[in-house]
């Protein structure tokens, strides 16, 4: 009776050889199926010969939205940090940071537009707001919306300028 009880380690080695097995029959299965492109095309590729499409560009973008303290309490001040990172190619040249606090209803409780004149370098991300200055009287839920503008330069994605970061006050 004894000898016909499975033990864990017989049913360790009997899932790791369904997998392993698994493994080896799909990968039969993917060598004898062909998956490439049926047909490319023959001759030369159309390339891209107008610069203002295929030109390497800046892509500047919202990539932290940060709040200290992680909770902030009503009716005392909090900071309120921003970081932009360029994600292109190129040399971004000045963008202007617009961040908005809206609280609950939408309205709109804090609003300021801060310039930056340095350019970022490929790869380089700058704290591009701080603030410690905000203070909201009412606990609830707000809303951070932050929004980069570049100027003198064009994005490559415009999608990316925008982000936003719900909070608690309490």
């Amino acid at each position: 009776m004894f000898l016909f009880v499975e033990s864990p380690r017989s049913r360790r080695r009997r899932r790791a050889l369904f997998i392993a097995l698994l493994a080896l029959v799909l990968s039969v299965w993917f060598a004898a199926n062909d998956y490439r492109m049926s047909g490319s095309p023959g001759g030369d590729l159309p390339r891209e010969t107008s610069w203002a499409r295929s030109a390497p560009m800046a892509d500047v973008m919202v990539s932290a939205i940060e709040i200290t303290p992680l909770v902030p309490v009503a009716d005392k001040p909090f900071g309120l940090h921003v970081f932009c990172q360029n994600i292109g190619i190129v040399q971004a040249g000045m963008y202007a940071v617009e961040v908005t606090v809206l609280n609950g209803g939408g309205k709109a409780v804090y609003r300021d537009v801060v310039s930056r004149n340095g350019a970022l370098a490929p790869g380089q991300t700058d704290a591009a707001f701080a603030t410690k200055e905000i203070r909201l009287v009412n606990p609830g839920r707000y809303e951070v919306s932050v929004q980069v503008l570049p100027e003198g330069f064009e994005d490559s994605s415009l999608e990316n300028n925008r982000a936003t970061r719900t909070f608690d006050v309490r």
